[in-house]
């Protein structure tokens, strides 16, 4: 069961990602779960940095041990954890405007308010630990210039939140959601995911084999592979092998 009992506060942490494993390593047996609210080298997905600004905001990985999933069905991880912290947010924002852009960025409308780092340590043909990392912006009011698309749960809602409880809560849904990962069939869960991501069915311009290209989200794969109907037809992509442009 992904109950993260044990908790780990860090005052300063250079990546809540590196430090899970570490004592993960030493400490096989129990689920941990590691936060801070200063995390100087958080990192996203492929190699880019992940920015939180000094107890603004939150950082945290959960270590979840034996998660008994196939390496074939990993995605399945992903989008549990990705409706998790989807749910968490929506708590505060509600549901309008709110998404998961694949593979599993939230989106409050076109800025990103948390992004999601997960590393997978294989057992033979399952995962033997899942280490699930997510960066939030809570309270930030003052991102760094060179990022992108921003925003935080206080700009959106007008709100300063207590981050220790905005930790328990978090913790409460991803134990939630991980834990009923065994009772849900595959089928559920890939609606349940495919009904939140962002701009599914909607026309939007891609990039494609070097191409840019306009195109439309039909939904996912079991492998997690992002389909895609194109004007030669309908297309399936692998995690780098397509991206937004706008």
């Amino acid at each position: 069961m992904a109950v993260f009992s044990r908790q780990v506060y860090l005052r300063t942490s250079g990546s809540t990602n590196d430090h899970a494993v570490s004592l993960s390593n030493n400490d096989p047996n129990p689920n941990i779960c590691v936060y801070t609210f200063d995390q100087v080298s958080g990192r996203g997905q492929i190699g880019r940095r992940w920015y939180t600004g000094a107890d603004k905001n939150l950082a945290s990985t959960f270590s979840w041990q034996q998660p008994d999933i196939p390496i074939l069905e990993q995605f399945r991880i992903n989008m549990a954890f990705s409706m998790a912290v989807h749910g968490f947010v929506a708590r505060h924002t509600g549901l309008d405007h709110l998404s998961i852009k694949w593979p599993n960025d939230i989106y409050f409308k076109n800025q990103k308010l948390a992004g999601i780092l997960i590393q997978n340590v294989l057992k033979g043909a399952a995962i033997g630990v899942c280490h699930l990392g997510v960066g939030l912006n809570i309270n930030e009011l003052d991102f760094p210039s060179d990022l992108p698309n921003p925003v935080s749960l206080h700009q959106i809602t007008g709100r300063s939140y207590t981050l220790v409880e905005m930790q328990h809560q978090l913790t409460e849904m991803v134990s939630q959601h991980l834990s009923k990962l065994q009772s849900d069939s595959a089928a559920q869960l890939k609606s349940a995911y495919e009904a939140l991501l962002y701009r599914k069915g909607q026309v939007s311009v891609f990039r494609v084999d070097d191409r840019v290209v306009s195109g439309k989200i039909l939904g996912t794969t079991g492998e997690g592979k992002l389909r895609l109907e194109l004007k030669e037809g309908v297309r399936e992509f692998g995690f780098r092998e397509v991206g937004y442009v706008n």
